[in-house]
């Protein structure tokens, strides 16, 4: 069994190539599931795959249509019938030993590894891994601002960016926006749209139609705040004016009232009581 490589950007269907690859091998031996590793970068991705897979090998199982069947009958040389009954026999031993159905992330794999020979580690059994984001980030700001002196590329971009945040209002040293940029790289979330930004031309072309958005926006909502300003001075209105008053209760009236409130059940008054008369 030899290893394929794929090598293709987001979105051209790495993730059927690889569910077909798995399925090929596990129809060629169904007792072979348990040997094949399959590993991918996001949880998102490995439940993808299982999903694939295991959907695939139902549909030639049950005799339902595939898109598989075809290849499979030209690279194994196999007739159909044969297709779907491996297929059914793959089934039920992946159903049988779940366990053994090893689609993983890379960070899973090797915890996998380390729970295997803690001992011989001496790890202790409670261990947690823990990526120090923070300093792998610092370090990588640092060599990127070095950088600047030999690509002309990097140090428009990071001009740019320096204007943008003086125009903004924001301090000129952009350490702390790379960081918060970089950060972002370590959520899972975005992965995805990491993966399908494009070359750096498309980039810069969405950078401009999203700055230029902004600076029309901006410009429409000063237009609207000085229109309101302007309406505001013809009728006299102040800004105070929409502050919300105080109440005007004097103290001996927030005084009494607090006494009220906390005298003695039987010294309030009852409803419909009537004010006893002075005898004479």
């Amino acid at each position: 069994m030899r290893a394929k490589i794929l090598n293709a950007s987001a979105g051209s269907g790495k993730t059927y190539q690889l569910a077909y690859k798995y399925v090929h091998d596990v129809i060629e031996r169904p007792e072979s599931y348990s040997a094949i590793l399959a590993v991918t970068f996001t949880n998102k991705a490995t439940e993808e795959m299982k999903t694939r897979i295991l959907k695939e090998i139902n549909t030639l199982a049950s005799g339902q249509r595939s898109g598989y069947m075809s290849l499979l009958r030209r690279e194994t040389g196999l007739d159909e019938a044969e297709i779907r009954r491996r297929a059914r026999m793959a089934r039920t031993r992946i159903l049988h030993n779940y366990s053994r159905f090893t689609v993983l992330t890379i960070d899973r794999f090797f915890q996998r590894i380390l729970r295997a020979f803690i001992k011989e580690l001496g790890i202790d059994l409670n261990y947690n891994i823990e990526l120090e984001t923070a300093s792998v980030l610092t370090k990588s700001a640092d060599a990127l601002v070095e950088q600047i002196t030999s690509d002309p590329e990097l140090q428009r971009w990071l001009t740019d960016f320096v204007q943008e945040r003086i125009d903004d209002g924001a301090k000129w040293d952009i350490r702390d926006g790379i960081l918060a940029l970089g950060d972002e790289l370590f959520k899972e979330r975005n992965r995805d749209a990491l993966a399908a930004a494009g070359d750096k031309e498309t980039l810069v072309r969405l950078v401009n139609e999203a700055t230029t958005r902004s600076a029309a926006s901006k410009r429409h909502f000063q237009s609207i705040g000085k229109q309101a300003v302007e309406r505001m001075n013809q009728t006299g209105v102040t800004p105070e004016s929409f502050k919300p008053k105080s109440s005007a209760r004097s103290p001996q009236a927030r005084s009494s009232r607090r006494r009220r409130r906390y005298a003695p059940a039987h010294c309030r008054p009852t409803a419909g009581a009537r004010k006893p008369h002075r005898l004479r």
